[in-house]
């Protein structure tokens, strides 16, 4: 079942998307790359709030995925288990992961926990489950020490477009990176496609 529920602010921000891109993705495989098959899905569940797999189909998604539910507290506790065991502090996602191989019961010796995220970007989190936290890492540091430089953009495709062409124009990979030049556009419901 993926039904829509109320949204709820967790220690995982991205953990918090009651409809995700990532999903759709599969179940578009699930289907069998039915591009009929998953708009009829979705748009169903954009109606109903609800999408429930059955048959075949859910036989052929558990045989791939397990799941496990991991609460606020168990997050807390498995980021200072892991620091505490290995002097690596997990950000809540990785948490969530890492508490959840033992949850569905997967074998730990078999079994690999990627890490999503480095902690300093989580840091009230974090520090409820270590306390005081040490600095961020040098890289992530020398971005702090950076000339912020940002440009207002009226909100469309020719105009983001128009300005990273002027902005690149003449560049040769090499003085872009001998600049450590850092360009962030924000764009506001503007697709690029330059």
């Amino acid at each position: 079942e993926y039904h829509k529920t109320a949204n709820l602010e967790t220690l995982a921000p991205s953990m918090d998307i009651c409809v995700s891109s990532n999903f759709e993705r599969y179940l578009f495989h699930l289907c069998g790359d039915d591009a009929g098959t998953l708009a009829k899905w979705m748009a169903d569940f954009e109606t109903t709030g609800k999408l429930t797999i059955t048959g075949e189909r859910l036989e052929q998604a558990r045989k791939v995925f397990k799941s496990a539910s991991v609460v606020k507290a168990e997050v807390l506790e498995t980021i200072k288990l892991v620091h505490n065991a290995d002097e690596y502090l997990l950000c809540p996602h990785s948490a969530i992961g890492f508490a959840a191989i033992g949850k569905a019961k997967l074998p730990p010796s078999t079994t690999v926990c990627l890490a999503t995220a480095h902690a300093a970007k989580f840091p009230t989190a974090v520090s409820q489950a270590v306390g005081a936290l040490p600095g961020p890492p040098e890289e992530l540091a020398a971005l702090a020490r950076l000339p912020l430089r940002r440009a207002m953009l009226p909100n469309s495709l020719e105009a983001v477009q128009g300005f990273m062409r002027a902005r690149l124009a003449g560049r040769s990979s090499r003085s872009w990176a001998r600049e450590n030049t850092t360009i962030m556009v924000a764009c506001f419901s503007v697709a690029v496609g330059i």
